[in-house]
């Protein structure tokens, strides 16, 4: 393979050169796979961002701290860049099974994030709630 470098030394010489840079850049091809899979952003809904903050019970926290439900729903819906009608409908039918985001499909992505974050009590936590919901 000619790589257009002027190797001084002869053939043997430019053989090696180009098998150590053949090297160089397979390595380098893995290394940016492996952080491109790493790095990878993982893009949720609003009914998995409403059902990851129920499960960690940051919608109970937020309510009892005194707020009103319609501004944490404004705080909420400015973070999650979503309707504040649909989130407040999410507070206030949280503990019920009739809650918007308590659906499998929900769950099963978000048990899948929590496996690939390696967040393990959630996980379960998580497929619990997950094997009780109807289809």
């Amino acid at each position: 393979m000619d790589n257009g470098y002027i190797v001084s030394g002869g053939p043997m010489m430019a053989q090696q050169l180009n098998f150590v840079f053949e090297r160089i850049n397979e390595r380098l091809n893995d290394l940016e796979h492996k952080n491109s899979k790493t790095n990878k952003k993982i893009e949720i809904s609003r009914g998995e961002k409403s059902a990851i903050l129920y499960e960690l019970g940051v919608f109970d926290f937020l309510l009892n701290q005194g707020i009103p439900q319609k501004k944490i729903a404004g705080l909420l819906s400015l973070i999650f860049n979503a309707s504040q009608s649909n989130i407040e409908k999410d507070l206030s039918l949280r503990n019920s099974s009739n809650a918007p985001f308590k659906i499998k499909g929900t769950y099963k992505n978000i048990s899948k994030i929590f496996k690939e974050l390696d967040l393990e009590e959630l996980q379960i936590k998580v497929q619990t709630t997950l094997d009780k919901l109807e289809d």
